[in-house]
């Protein structure tokens, strides 16, 4: 939490230290895949959230039973960076 605390852009994935960043006021960019980001989307001001709407999202499933994370994989690196 101290290191999370030290930087000016916090980039993860729905996760853990998601929620601890959003928690310190750390500007953050969370990036969502299967999970439900309708629940446990981070908050405040300096947050934001990118996602793919993929018919089969939210599955809430670790392994995808297609084969292949679309909702990960459709997000590009330009579209965190920009």
């Amino acid at each position: 939490m101290a290191l999370i605390r030290l930087c000016d852009l916090f980039i993860t994935n729905d996760s853990g230290l998601m929620h601890v960043a959003a928690a310190l006021d750390v500007p953050l960019i969370a990036i969502f895949g299967p999970t439900d980001y309708k629940t446990t989307s981070p908050f405040g001001a300096g947050s934001h959230m990118i996602r793919k709407p993929v018919p089969c999202s939210p599955c809430m499933k670790p392994d995808c039973p297609l084969g292949h994370h679309e909702c990960m994989e459709s997000v590009s690196v330009d579209e965190v960076y920009n």
